[in-house]
């Protein structure tokens, strides 16, 4: 499966482990953006950081839909989505190209929510 993306490396599981212990789906205002972490079920989330849009929506910049597969320490990443971005961007990754940019993303976002609640 090529969106399965080990993150064992550089301690990004703690820092995952560290956010989904602490946002939930209440939005964390900070500096101009909004944070919040949903829960499907069990082990499949969406990180997501957005900005206010026009009459009082949110809009992802980006968000990331992940499955947690806690027995092999891998994320599976279902689908990324910015709609700031122009053009915007909501895809499922599926070329390695993909893949690298949602990676990326992802481990920026993860980053950003740990500073977020350190300086809190």
């Amino acid at each position: 499966m090529l969106a399965i993306v080990f993150l064992g490396l550089n301690n990004m599981m703690d820092k995952l482990a560290f956010v989904l212990a602490h946002f939930n789906e209440d939005r964390v205002y900070h500096n101009g953006e909004y944070y919040r972490l949903k829960q499907f079920d069990d082990d499949t989330y969406e990180l997501e950081v957005s900005i206010s849009g026009a009459c009082g929506t949110f809009e992802s910049h980006p968000a990331i839909k992940f499955k947690i597969m806690p027995e092999s320490n891998q994320v599976l990443f279902l689908s990324y989505r910015d709609v700031v971005a122009n053009p915007m961007k909501f895809f499922k990754p599926e070329s390695e190209a993909e893949l690298d940019f949602v990676r990326l993303a992802f481990e920026q976002l993860v980053d950003k929510c740990n500073q977020v609640k350190s300086s809190s």
